[in-house]
């Protein structure tokens, strides 16, 4: 060990001083350490004070400001507060038109936002009541409890807000199917209407486009319109009847009759007949008493006949379904019932159309031509095309009237088009006729012409009776010309 300062350090040649300032290598571990610990400590002193002053000042600078500091974050609290009360009333939402169920067809709709099958709201489906006939539909939601304050409304027409976005209030272009409270609604949407209900203004309209659409808002005054909404087509217009062509004319169990296409541009448009038995000049009944033909048209009586699922399968009060306001216990239902008053007129029309169908249901038999599409026993025939056209499978000596009807894409039905009557007859040739005269022979060959008078019958006997004279004598000739040559044989 070298005696003197630590600025003395151990070297193998011994000791030497060094001097003040300068750095010497270290020569062993120990020293090596002692100079890192001398090093780190005088800095790590001075960055703790300069850090604790730095953060004294922030605190001291901090309180001179806090009231500002603090009038500044209520200011954007209140800022904030409407617009989060909005987000938290527009959060219920309509995510998709999950279904729509008819008595014979469901529609599983998936993402889709349009009915493409106008077969499903024509005149037919239309005109049936509403106890036979209902539709039901899911509408898929994001529900919002904590929205007590408003309602949605389920609309069906076109065009159905004004200028200051109210739900327009005539029955005849827009009907409210259902409603309720936003906060009220824990499940998806689910109601039931008549067809009748989704085709606003009658039951023949020119074919058009209408929708099923969601409005939110406190009442129908002011509401606004969610998306999606599901598109459909409606087409209760009938098509264009066809003409007649010629009368009918009768054959052996069989009649022709002949028809064109009315005066029309529609396309897709079929025909179909219809046949009926004639007694002292009025109609009978059905041309057949089992049912031979397929109807490729439907009527009021064979359309409306399947039973709707009841309010209870559905899941909906049968309360809502007459008040239209999907369920809405509460005050909402108030509010929802604006547009009763338009539905009232609906249902009224309805049932006067009901009264009007029920009245010419019938088998045919008052003689009236309006009976024929309630039942189909009387179509004759497969779907045709206009011109010339034979019905076999008739009764001869049976009168029967003929009639044809036109049936458009979406299912809807002309009037019967009167064709006229006609009676098949049998078709007699020149030996049914010599026969129904008294003629006797039975074979033979030659030729004969049937008359029509006693002297026609007498000559035609007298010429038979020489034929067969004639007949046997060629018959002895050639046995006797057998014998001969079986002698000399």
């Amino acid at each position: 060990m070298c005696p003197g300062t630590r600025s003395e350090i151990t070297s193998p040649s011994g000791c030497r001083s060094i001097p003040p300032g300068s750095v010497a290598a270290p020569q062993n571990i120990r020293s090596i350490l002692s100079s890192l610990r001398l090093a780190r400590r005088a800095p790590r002193r001075r960055d703790d004070q300069f850090i604790a002053d730095r953060v004294l000042t922030l605190v001291a600078r901090l309180g001179r400001w806090w009231p500002l500091g603090l009038g500044c974050l209520a200011a954007f609290a209140g800022l904030l507060g409407p617009a989060a009360a909005q987000t938290s009333s527009s959060t219920f939402a309509v995510k998709q038109f999950r279904e729509v169920r008819f008595d014979d067809a469901t529609l599983d709709l998936a993402t889709k936002t349009k009915l493409t099958t106008e077969t499903l709201f024509n005149q037919v489906r239309c005109e049936c009541t509403a106890d036979r006939r209902r539709v039901r539909v899911e509408i898929e939601i994001t529900t919002d409890r904590s929205n007590t304050t408003e309602s949605y409304f389920v609309v069906a027409g076109a065009n159905c807000l004004d200028s200051e976005q109210r739900i327009v209030q005539d029955a005849n272009q827009c009907v409210l199917v259902s409603s309720g409270r936003i906060g009220n609604q824990e499940t998806n949407i689910v109601f039931e209407a008549t067809v009748r209900q989704l085709m606003p203004g009658g039951c023949t309209p020119d074919r058009k486009s209408l929708a099923l659409t969601v409005y939110v808002g406190q009442d129908q005054t002011a509401v606004r319109k969610l998306e999606p909404a599901l598109a459909y087509e409606v087409d209760g217009k009938p098509p264009t009847a066809p003409v007649k062509s010629a009368d009918p004319s009768g054959g052996e169990n069989l009649a022709t009759v002949s028809f064109k296409a009315g005066s029309t541009s529609e396309q897709d448009v079929r025909y179909q007949l219809l046949c009926a038995r004639l007694v002292d000049g009025a109609i009978a009944g059905p041309w057949r008493s089992t049912a031979s033909k397929t109807p490729i048209f439907s009527s009021p009586a064979t359309a409306c006949s399947t039973a709707s699922a009841s309010s209870a399968d559905a899941g909906v009060s049968s309360a809502a379904l007459t008040s239209g306001d999907g369920g809405a216990a509460d005050g909402g239902a108030t509010d929802a019932r604006a547009l009763d008053g338009g539905i009232a007129d609906a249902r009224a029309a309805e049932a006067r159309s009901d009264a009007a169908v029920a009245a010419t249901v019938s088998d045919g038999s008052s003689g009236s031509a309006s009976g024929l599409l309630e039942n189909p026993l009387y179509v004759c025939s497969d779907s045709v095309a206009p011109g010339s056209l034979s019905i076999t499978g008739l009764t001869d000596g049976q009168a029967y009237r003929f009639y044809v009807v036109a049936v458009d894409r979406a299912g809807n039905t002309s009037a019967p088009v009167d064709l006229g009557t006609t009676t098949p007859v049998a078709t007699q040739d020149l030996w049914e006729r010599y026969l129904a005269q008294g003629g006797k022979a039975r074979g033979g060959y030659g030729c004969a012409t049937a008359a029509h008078t006693r002297g026609g019958v007498t000559l035609l006997l007298v010429g038979g009776a020489l034929l067969l004279l004639a007949l046997a004598r060629g018959q002895r000739r050639s046995q006797r010309r057998a014998a001969r040559q079986g002698r000399r044989g």
